[in-house]
């Protein structure tokens, strides 16, 4: 049968008034065995009891008088006892300097926090939650240990995805209007869109066809002001929000592309562009540009 061991901390109080002794003859009277105490191993090691090596202790010379003083009392305890002062400055300094109790001083060095960062296709859900508060909470520490933190929300309205939002947005006005239309295959059909389809009619009008831009950039504008009210309803705020799309418009995809291609780190495989990250110490490569000509 396993042996149950209890921990025991007799608060320093108790100490002061010698009730150490009676404290553990009624747990010994209750049928528990104390199988430890660090004064009786010592004691039988050097030869002295434990008074005497308590006396002994307490007899050094303490350097951090004002902070605390030592005694010693039967059967062989040394208390540590805090200064009331002690007490009193730390709470003296917490009143004065409130949040910036503890704090380090600031530095020169910059943290770049990137969190959240879900693609402007549908409204943020509980899924995302934990890495928003996660993020957050990430970034509120550097910044309370001195770092210069910008937090970033960096999205994807470039691409694929924002292709097929802007189908999805015209299948569903264009069911509104009368008109039969099938919705994109693995396309998005929530009923935020309809909401969203309702607001292009209303401030659009019922004549677009499907190429207009509308769908798209109205639909992501629409999505990304819902994203922002959740963020908000949650109180974090964000320094910087990047679109994918800028580095298409500015060139910094093909800038890199091509710095990497001078460096000698891509390669075509299978109509794709490759980077050759085996050879940075990754298990395998990754495309960097696929067979569609899309940037990964």
């Amino acid at each position: 049968m396993p042996t149950e061991n209890t921990l025991s901390i007799i608060k320093p109080d108790a100490t002061k008034r010698n009730l150490t002794g009676l404290i553990n003859a009624k747990f010994e009277k209750a049928g528990l065995q104390i199988i430890a105490q660090k004064r009786l191993i010592l004691s039988k090691k050097i030869g002295k009891n434990p008074m005497e090596i308590a006396e002994a202790i307490v007899g050094y010379q303490n350097k951090e008088e004002e902070l605390f003083s030592v005694s010693a009392t039967k059967p062989g305890f040394v208390n540590f006892n805090i200064s009331i002062n002690y007490y009193l400055d730390i709470m003296n300094s917490i009143l004065e300097e409130g949040a910036n109790f503890g704090k380090p001083g600031k530095h020169e060095k910059s943290a770049n926090v990137e969190f959240v960062s879900s693609n402007p296709t549908g409204p943020l859900t509980a899924g995302h939650g934990r890495n928003t508060i996660l993020g957050d909470m990430v970034s509120s520490i550097l910044s309370w240990h001195g770092y210069n933190v910008t937090r970033e929300y960096y999205y994807n309205n470039a691409g694929k995805q924002m292709r097929m939002l802007g189908e999805s947005s015209y299948a569903k006005y264009a069911k509104k209007i009368g008109k039969d239309v099938t919705p994109p295959e693995n396309g998005y059909v929530g009923e935020y869109l309809d909401d969203i389809a309702d607001e292009i009619i209303t401030k659009f009008g019922k004549d677009l066809d499907s190429n207009s831009e509308h769908f798209r950039a109205f639909t992501e504008e629409k999505i990304f002001d819902s994203i922002k009210n959740t963020l908000k309803s949650l109180r974090i705020e964000f320094d910087l929000f990047s679109q994918e799309q800028k580095f298409y418009d500015n060139g910094g995809i093909d800038n890199v592309l091509k710095k990497l291609d001078e460096l000698s780190l891509t390669y075509k495989k299978d109509g794709a562009t490759w980077f050759k990250t085996s050879g940075l110490g990754k298990e395998e490569d990754k495309v960097l540009v696929k067979s569609t000509g899309e940037p990964t």
